[in-house]
């Protein structure tokens, strides 16, 4: 198993409930904030969405992967 198959399997076990990333859009911080000024306090709350992040970010490993070996 690579280590980047060992992160993936590791990230989708961790016990998450507010997802941050180094980027905004990953994980929708503009809708959060517009939710959280219209009265949602736990509007940064959302059990699973890094594995959601992590499903994608899988998938796109693999695809580029399967590219490469060609």
């Amino acid at each position: 198993m690579s280590d980047y198959e060992r992160s993936f399997a590791e990230l989708r076990n961790m016990p998450c409930d507010v997802f941050l990333a180094p980027h905004a859009a990953f994980f929708n911080l503009k809708e959060k904030c517009k939710q959280l000024e219209a009265g949602k306090l736990d509007a940064f709350v959302a059990l699973t969405e890094m594995k959601k992040y992590v499903d994608e970010s899988e998938r796109s490993f693999r695809a580029q992967l399967a590219e490469q070996k060609k």
